[in-house]
């Protein structure tokens, strides 16, 4: 319970008790029979006096209430303005890092297509290199016709049949 309600409850306490005893006293006025002002005097001081006691203690504390509400008031501008504040740091920091996030993407594709593009060309010239490098021998096959031919006629002349037999 904070400390303004409690003040509230103490005065609404208060006043309540005095109210009571007020009311008794107005009550006992008028049951009594009053036979000159200095009597009636004398019955209304004690009232008067509890009304202005409570008149002050009233303002005494509607004051305390007044004073307590700005200096809650106070404090929660101040605390409403610095989270606020944080709450804007923290905005900036969070879309500075966001636009150091969008960089560093641009920069991570940049670099992917530079890999991709430095494999592939290297890959190319690796393959050419060792398809040169490894080539199979060239081989010359110069047929001269005759020679086969001189050299397949007698095999051929003995795989005919003669015609004589």
């Amino acid at each position: 319970m904070s400390k303004s309600e409690t003040l509230k409850q103490l005065a609404a306490a208060s006043n309540a008790a005095r109210l009571a005893e007020m009311g008794q006293q107005i009550a006992a006025l008028r049951r009594a029979r009053i036979e000159s002002a200095e009597q009636l005097a004398e019955m209304l001081e004690p009232l008067a006096r509890s009304m202005a006691a409570l008149a002050v203690e009233t303002t005494e504390t509607l004051s305390t209430i007044g004073q307590r509400s700005r200096q809650l008031g106070e404090q929660f501008q101040r605390e409403t303005q610095a989270a606020t504040a944080s709450l804007e740091k923290a905005s900036t920091m969070a879309h500075i890092a966001a636009g150091r996030l969008a960089e560093e993407s641009r920069r991570s594709i940049w670099s992917r297509h530079l890999i991709a593009l430095a494999t592939g060309v290297t890959s190319a010239i690796l393959v050419s290199v060792f398809w040169l490098w490894l080539a199979p021998p060239i081989i010359n096959n110069q047929v001269d016709v005759g020679e086969i031919v001189r050299q397949l006629k007698p095999e051929i002349a003995a795989l005919k049949p003669s015609k004589g037999k």
